[in-house]
């Protein structure tokens, strides 16, 4: 049987599906991210449409590293997270400094629910996806690479759907105007 007919077509669609809605909604929210970026640097200067394009590509390409990093957690060998819990719990101020830390990404965590909401949905499709790559018998490189090229192709999708169905956007009108 070829590596085809065992790659798992439902959660790999999930997981394009809610990476698309990640690209889409990250492509809504950038404007108000470059208006933060502009107060801070201050008002755009004559070449504000070369920042402008910039400054896009660069947060896209920050979530395109995330979506990696997030893919390479998935399938890093278990041994390897197990090493790491393993080394903070080996003393008792560790493990007491671990705990603490923990207690308090949890409030962070319940308190800001609204916004990890969308995060844990991406660790929960990238962890199917990565279960049924798993159960399918693809290695661990493979698996990488699949989640890799389904999530960023997802990410991809929802960025260029939401750019060229936004007239509004000052990206579109560089692309058209010029």
């Amino acid at each position: 049987m070829s590596l085809f007919h065992k790659v798992p077509i439902l959660s790999l669609s999930i997981l394009f599906l809610i990476y698309s809605v990640f690209g889409w909604l990250i492509s809504i929210a950038t404007p108000e991210w470059l208006e933060c970026l502009y107060h801070l640097t201050g008002e755009p200067s004559e070449n504000s449409w070369l920042m402008l394009l910039l400054s896009r590509w660069m947060l896209w390409t920050l979530a395109a590293c995330l979506i990696i990093l997030l893919a390479l957690i998935f399938t890093a060998p278990s041994s390897l997270i197990r090493s790491l819990f393993t080394s903070l719990i080996q003393s008792d101020s560790r493990a007491f400094l671990s705990v603490i830390l923990l207690a308090f990404a949890a409030v962070v965590f319940i308190t800001w629910i609204h916004h990890f909401v969308r995060f844990v949905v991406l660790l929960a499709a990238g962890a199917l996806a990565r279960l049924e790559l798993q159960g399918a018998d693809c290695g661990e490189w493979q698996s990488f690479g699949i989640l890799c090229l389904v999530s960023l192709g997802g990410f991809a999708v929802g960025v260029s759907f939401h750019e060229w169905l936004d007239p509004s956007e000052p990206f579109m009108q560089i692309v058209f105007l010029n």
